[in-house]
């Protein structure tokens, strides 16, 4: 799938020219590096890094940089960097990006402890006691 790249290259344009957005953006961005890492034999971000990174500036903007050319390397040749989990999180923190409700919250916490205290960075809160549902 083609679809989590499209959506974190648009939180990518949102969070670069806002700190606040960036935090969470980042957080984000560092989950899928480390499981786009196993995807592919010889494909990773210091491989990468060495070979093209110095031409996409510093930290986050390498970072979004180096998911974008996930896109080509992994996802066009049909290989999953994602796990289920992270797929649902690219959404739903598309979804918050975007200022939509965001579900699944307490199942996708269990994976991802600091998806709570990120939602609430960009201005949500739960809607009951158990954290399923999150709205601005």
């Amino acid at each position: 799938m083609t679809s989590e790249y499209d959506k974190l290259r648009s939180i990518h344009q949102q969070a670069k020219d806002d700190p606040k957005l960036r935090v969470v953006a980042e957080w984000l961005l560092d989950i899928c590096i480390e499981q786009a890492n196993r995807a592919k034999e010889g494909w990773n971000f210091d491989y990468w890094d060495k070979r093209i990174g110095k031409l996409h500036g510093e930290g986050f903007e390498r970072k979004a940089a180096f998911i974008d050319d996930c896109h080509d390397a992994l996802a066009h040749q049909r290989i999953d960097a994602f796990t289920i989990d992270t797929h649902k999180l690219i959404s739903e923190m598309y979804n918050a990006f975007v200022g939509n409700d965001v579900y699944d919250v307490d199942k996708l916490k269990k994976r991802f402890p600091a998806l709570p205290s990120m939602l609430e960075a960009l201005g949500y809160k739960p809607l009951d006691k158990a954290g399923w549902m999150w709205t601005k």
